[in-house]
């Protein structure tokens, strides 16, 4: 395993434990980001935590949170799962946007070297009125109508229940 690159300035444990636990999650969110965007050839949980001192859990967690909502992506290499940074996801073609009450779905299909996708977004609107990604899924364009038929199956009995 490789050394991976990191970010300068790390807060020791003390310091980061004397933080609110909302300041700590950003803080903790920040830095796995400065790591995939110093590390371009991905990194695996294992080694963000060796690089940050953050626990496997901690570091497992934000990243997939940062895979859930698009900002990263992981592909398997065997036995390892390695992380990237998401750049741009291709080049976007057509969107449509549904909004209920603060939320709003966005739809895009996106076409990048790998095919296309449907990519569907839910944004919530904080209380500075940012609208704030929640999480998301990209599927693939060619699967995307048994997706559909799936979830109208899975909607009407979970109605009828």
């Amino acid at each position: 395993m490789t050394e991976i690159t990191k970010p300068q300035n790390f807060l020791n444990t003390k310091e980061l434990m004397s933080l609110q636990p909302s300041q700590r999650k950003i803080y903790v969110h920040n830095k796995i980001m400065d790591i995939l965007r110093m590390n371009e050839n991905g990194v695996t949980i294992s080694e963000v935590e060796k690089a940050t001192g953050f626990d496997n859990s901690t570091v497992w967690r934000h990243l997939e949170n940062l895979v859930s909502i698009r900002e990263a992506y992981k592909k398997k290499r065997g036995p390892l799962t390695i992380y990237y940074k998401n750049g741009k996801l291709g080049h976007q073609t057509y969107r449509e946007v549904c909004i209920v009450g603060n939320k709003s779905y966005v739809f895009d299909k996106i076409e990048n070297n790998e095919g296309h996708f449907i990519l569907i977004q839910e944004k919530e609107m904080d209380s500075l009125r940012k609208m704030n990604v929640k999480g998301g899924i990209m599927i693939n364009i060619r699967d995307f109508p048994d997706v559909m038929k799936t979830l109208l199956q899975f909607c009407s009995r979970a109605i009828d229940e």
